[in-house]
């Protein structure tokens, strides 16, 4: 939803005499985007499905949507990582899910496998068909083009902040206990025992400094007991608070308070937590692993992923050191102020404009 809000923002900003058609099939997230664009009037928001259901998504996407395109009189398709059957209607496929060309393989009858698959295939698809791909990465149009092959006119844009501009007040106290931030969820790559074995080490190495762990994220209570007995195994277990889901504004009181945010997750397609944080003035250590170094430039620390104790070097470095703490904050500013939700509009206007300037685009009718 976010990725889907900010390309919608930038266009719309950037071109604000275009008229936008948005094929919404989820009624929650119709309600969200009628709210949040609703003094915009020439976006309209159509659910021509009227479920949510994905085999029932999935059939009227390969075998109705070209026709109700078509009755829209729709110029061009914007979509999030998969291809679908437009007819004449050019598609630009903005990839944002590196598991789509780099997941675990599971047994076709386990839960969800089907698909997943199905997914892979269309964005495998797009690739190869799709009038435009843009990545959201270096990292993840390199890993498309390892598992697929060559990709037809590929692009790369960053999405960034919505007003990176708006920086909050550093709060940290350095005289009090130091704080890590970890916004992560269950899922293997997030790598969250690394975590554990981090704070262990800091508190083996510094045993006088009270250091405390602050994990958000998950949906229900139950979700890291996993996590929580391997605290407990370790002696950490009362280092740690676990928040839960918070909002982005609870999470910029606290990341403005901590003395850093950590992410140990291995796979990820853009970072965009870490800039985040450098908007609440958190230096950020994150794992030396897939887009993480391209997403946090010299404005972060890169640590070896899935070893603790080089994640508890990079954190104590910056409680020691005030000046690199600093200087990272300064770095984090200048780097979040390249990457924002109206430069990425801007350049997918572009794109945009090129293709449909196009001659073959004439040749198919479109305007």
């Amino acid at each position: 939803m976010q990725v889907l809000t900010a390309i919608l923002t930038g266009l719309t900003g950037c071109a604000p005499d275009h008229r936008y058609t948005v094929l919404v099939s989820d009624p929650k997230s119709e309600v969200h985007l009628r709210t949040l664009f609703r003094d915009q009037d020439n976006m309209r928001f159509i659910n021509p499905i009227g479920t949510s259901r994905n085999l029932v998504l999935f059939i009227w996407q390969m075998t109705r949507l070209s026709r109700c395109l078509k009755r829209l009189g729709a110029d061009l398709v914007v979509a999030l990582n998969h291809h679908f059957p437009t007819g004449a209607v050019p598609q630009i496929i903005y990839h944002v899910n590196v598991l789509r060309f780099e997941r675990p393989g599971k047994v076709i009858w386990q839960g969800g496998e089907l698909g997943d698959r199905l997914r892979d295939w269309r964005a495998r698809c797009a690739v190869k068909r799709a009038e435009a791909n843009v990545f959201e990465s270096y990292y993840l149009q390199k890993l498309a083009h390892e598992r697929v092959g060559g990709i037809r006119n590929p692009h790369m844009i960053y999405i960034g902040l919505e007003h990176p501009e708006h920086v909050q007040t550093p709060a940290y106290d350095p005289s009090k206990p130091p704080v890590i931030l970890c916004l992560t969820s269950p899922q293997p790559h997030k790598d969250n025992p690394t975590l554990l074995h981090m704070l262990a080490d800091l508190c083996t190495r510094q045993p006088d400094v009270d250091w405390h762990l602050k994990i958000a994220g998950g949906t229900r209570p139950d979700v890291f007991s996993d996590l929580k007995a391997l605290a407990k195994t370790l002696g950490v277990e009362t280092r740690i608070s676990w928040l839960g889901f918070q909002d982005h504004t609870a999470l910029a009181e606290i990341g403005r308070k901590a003395l850093c945010l950590v992410s140990t997750s291995q796979v990820e397609s853009f970072a965009m937590v870490a800039l985040e944080a450098m908007s609440w003035s958190c230096p950020v250590v994150v794992a030396d692993a897939t887009s993480m170094p391209e997403s946090v430039g010299s404005a972060g620390l890169l640590a070896k992923p899935g070893r603790g104790k080089d994640f508890a070097d990079k954190v104590l470095s910056l409680y020691e050191d005030e000046g690199q703490r600093s200087t990272l904050i300064q770095h984090g500013y200048g780097h979040i102020r390249r990457l924002s939700w109206e430069l990425a509009g801007k350049a997918f206007l572009e794109l945009v404009q090129a293709i449909l300037a196009a001659p073959d685009m004439a040749k198919r009718g479109i305007r």
